[in-house]
């Protein structure tokens, strides 16, 4: 955290090389990888953070806002949401992300239909756990 917060005050991005799979398909671990940035001002809906959440250092997507005015976010590969992240609780927003050496960039259009695809495939996951939670009531 020290390096990430010292390449902010000095004006500059930094590239990280994410661990896990929340955030796939579009985020590979050990292959791809970030550029970070300083937060400036409120997150829109589908921007791409890291933030903390209960002691852990996490890379999800904001998904909405609670009412109290946190914000909800939800890794890509995930079904669960994490509520009530506060503007404190944000670290950097990413502003790049690399597939190698190249920096993916989409149209509108490819990254509307990604970003329907990842929503639908979210809410698919949700309702077969709840399936299988209610076969194994039984």
């Amino acid at each position: 955290m020290p390096l990430i917060q010292e390449a902010f005050a000095a004006g500059q991005g930094i590239r990280i090389y994410p661990r896990g799979v929340s955030m796939r398909p579009l985020i590979r671990e050990g292959q791809d990888s970030v550029t970070l940035s300083a937060p400036t001002g409120k997150l829109g809906r589908y921007e791409i953070a890291l933030f903390t959440y209960h002691g852990r250092y996490l890379l999800h997507r904001v998904v909405g806002r609670d009412r109290d005015g946190g914000y909800v976010f939800c890794g890509d590969n995930c079904y669960t949401y994490e509520h009530g992240v506060q503007e404190s609780d944000i670290i950097a927003v990413v502003t790049d992300v690399w597939h190698g050496d190249t920096v993916l960039q989409k149209s509108p259009a490819e990254e509307y239909r990604y970003l329907r695809f990842v929503s639908l495939r979210r809410k698919l996951r949700r309702f077969a756990a709840r399936v299988r939670r209610f076969i194994w009531r039984k």
